[in-house]
């Protein structure tokens, strides 16, 4: 779905940038966390209309 490509992008960005906080001893705090969980829903709610 291309409608879902942009957003997928910034899902991994997102998690890949988590991830690289988490390695250098980091806690992420609660904007990341719920800009990865609208991400998700997101894309969720997107390929609810692929069938």
């Amino acid at each position: 779905n291309p409608a879902v490509a942009p957003l997928s992008k910034l899902q991994a960005a997102l998690l890949e940038r988590w991830e690289e906080a988490e390695m250098r001893g980091e806690a992420p705090g609660a904007d990341w966390h719920e800009a990865i969980l609208l991400s998700i829903a997101g894309v969720a709610a997107a390929m609810q209309s692929t069938g």
